[in-house]
């Protein structure tokens, strides 16, 4: 059996009314709807200040999940991890493919130009909270910050495809336990492909997905190595 985990995902569109599972974390998007119901959850809030990650605390956040907001204020994270401590505060990470990229070279040769590749891989850009791009590079940012203490990165994919699998697999590599997967989907065949091509251990479903039930499938597939 793989050891993997999974948990819940609540956005701004689901209505939560607290954390009814000591077992099954539930990752929670800060919303005004949401905001009183938090007690035990792990909050994802994209633009939280140090007064915003504070209130968070005291309704009772198990841990809370920083955004963009750490990209504007370049202490936020080292300054909260040590007001808090590194197992309560983690990174959410919305990121979008970007594809291989092709420049023409006119410095190459003096007799020829030839198109080279700019952008050899698939890499993932990190998004703001509006869906805007950055020019962050996903991967290489998160090595940063786990150097900086942090123990906990949510990766939220947008559009996700095919090609993703092979960024996923490398921020695999890099944050290990510390990575936990949003696709939001529970079709067990996409998952199954994130966990056996991605690498991935630890997943965020949606919050009305039966996940005992997706757990069983899922080792069977696994141990299985269906293609259906």
């Amino acid at each position: 059996m793989n050891d993997f985990q999974i948990a819940r995902w609540f956005n701004e569109n689901d209505k939560f009314s607290g954390n009814t599972s000591n077992n099954i974390p539930a990752y929670i998007l800060d919303t005004e709807e949401n905001s009183d119901n938090i007690k035990d959850c792990i909050v994802v809030s994209p633009t939280a200040d140090r007064t915003k990650i504070r209130t968070l605390f005291t309704k009772g956040a198990r841990q809370v999940l920083i955004g963009e907001s750490v990209l504007v204020d370049k202490y936020l994270l080292q300054d909260m991890i040590k007001q808090y401590g590194k197992e309560k505060i983690g990174i959410w990470l919305p990121v979008r493919l970007t594809q291989r990229s092709w420049t023409l070279d006119r410095k190459s040769n003096v007799d020829f130009s030839f198109v080279s590749v700019s952008n050899p891989l698939p890499r993932w850009i990190v998004l703001k909270a509006n869906g805007d791009m950055t020019d962050v590079d996903a991967l290489t940012w998160v090595s940063e910050i786990l150097k900086a203490g942090c123990s906990s990165i949510m990766v939220s994919i947008d559009e996700p495809q095919d090609e993703d699998l092979l960024a996923c697999a490398e921020m695999s590599e890099i944050a290990g336990n510390k990575f936990w997967l949003n696709t939001d989907s529970s079709d067990i065949e996409e998952i199954r492909f994130w966990v056996q091509y991605g690498h991935v251990l630890q997943l965020v479903v949606p919050h009305e997905t039966d996940i005992e039930l997706l757990a069983v499938n899922l080792n069977t597939r696994l141990m299985q190595g269906t293609f259906v």
